[in-house]
Formats: structure tokens, C-alpha cells, sequence
């Protein structure tokens, strides 16, 4: 994956942060991706996936995403002609609380060092040392 491919998907998870635990209501559309970043583009309006077609978009977990008060999902394929696409889904929950406590369920992915400063941070914790993961 390139490095521009990487800084995208960080800058959607750190937005995705950034509005639930700023625990402001953001509304459809509303969230300001590019429509072009270098080769890639994507369609002027998302795919809009509700809870009644949760099951059929990801083939398991939509219990887990119901389960947490999920609202609708954005999904924007940024796609271009001599690179693989790049999905891009915004999910919004009811409350700053529903996205936390899914995205604590999921620790999978490669660790992000955000601030490079982890060589200071006690071995022993209980908490995964990372504060981003990729994946």
C-alpha cells in the first residue's frame, strides 16, 4: 500500500475520531473528504448503507454494529486508473459512546506511532501501547 494510500486511510480515522468524541452531531455529506487526492477520485455523493441493508454490505459483525446503535454508513471508492481503489466508509452512530465502545472491540491492525514518543511509556500496562492502529 503506498504512502498516500496510508495518510488517506489515517486522516479517516482520525476524522472519524475527531467527530464522535467531539461528540458533535455531524451530518450527512458533511464530513469535507477531497474529491481528489494525486491519481485517485471519488463519486461527488456516498453509497448510503442503513440498517436494513447492514447484513447484506459486510458478511458478519452487523449484529455488533446494531447492537451499538449504528445509524448509516458512508462508503466513497476512491478509484484510479493505475492503482488499486481505495474504500473509504464512514460509519455514524447515535452518540459519542456507541463509537467508542465499538471501536474498542477491535484491536486488530498494524500499530501507528502518532506522536513517536512510545520509547518513554511503561512496558507493563494493561492498554495496548499503540494509539492507532492500520488495517
Amino acid at each position: 500500500m503506498s504512502m498516500i494510500q496510508k495518510a488517506l486511510a489515517l486522516f479517516i480515522c482520525l476524522s472519524f475520531v475527531y467527530v464522535f468524541f467531539q461528540g458533535a452531531v455531524v451530518e450527512a455529506n458533511k464530513i469535507g473528504l477531497p474529491k481528489t487526492i494525486d491519481s485517485w477520485s471519488r463519486p461527488e455523493s456516498p453509497r448510503i448503507i442503513d440498517s436494513s441493508y447492514i447484513f447484506k454490505y459486510m458478511n458478519g459483525a452487523g449484529e455488533l454494529y446494531l447492537g451499538y446503535r449504528f445509524n448509516h454508513l458512508e462508503v466513497f471508492d476512491y478509484t484510479s486508473e493505475n492503482q488499486d481503489s481505495i474504500l473509504v466508509e464512514l460509519y455514524f452512530m447515535e452518540t459519542p459512546d456507541d463509537a467508542f465502545g465499538l471501536l474498542s472491540l477491535d484491536w486488530d491492525g498494524e500499530p501507528v506511532d502518532l506522536n513517536h514518543s512510545s520509547k518513554n511509556k511503561a512496558t507493563h500496562s494493561l492498554a495496548p501501547s499503540n494509539r492507532a492502529l492500520y488495517g
